[in-house]
């Protein structure tokens, strides 16, 4: 039996670029959450003011960055990147990254808290004062 994980994805590449600026203001303690989906093909993460939902499927190359604000429709970071120092792993295969606008980041809206309803395609998340739902 291998020992070892079973899938890697690489989730806050976006925050690469800030981490001087992070260490500096005492935001690399700060901690997030993940939630799996009642099915179990896609999970939810995210940092600051955005989130990221995506495939856990071998292969999948499904994922999307939202920004968590008063504007559900905007979405963020829909293109595909350049090859990526660090692409998402799964299983030895590489699939595309997709990349966050690193200007919609704000550092002072953290999402605490996600949480996936167990028979729907809901997402609700909470930070600071306000609680966000999306249908994912």
């Amino acid at each position: 039996m291998d020992c070892g994980p079973v899938s890697t994805f690489q989730v806050h590449e976006y925050i690469r670029p800030d981490l001087f600026y992070l260490y500096q203001n005492d935001y690399l303690t700060d901690q997030f959450q993940c939630c799996l989906s009642g099915n179990g093909q896609r999970v939810a993460t995210g940092s600051y003011s955005l989130f990221r939902v995506f495939g856990t499927a071998e292969g999948s190359t499904e994922a999307t960055f939202v920004e968590a604000s008063k504007n559900p429709m905007r979405r963020r970071g829909q293109t595909p990147s350049r090859p990526s120092r660090s692409p998402v792993v799964r299983r030895g295969a590489q699939s595309r990254v997709l990349e966050a606008d690193e200007d919609s980041i704000n550092y002072n809206a953290k999402l605490q808290h996600l949480a996936w309803h167990p028979s729907e395609n809901i997402i609700a998340c909470s930070g600071a004062d306000s609680l966000f739902m999306f249908y994912a």
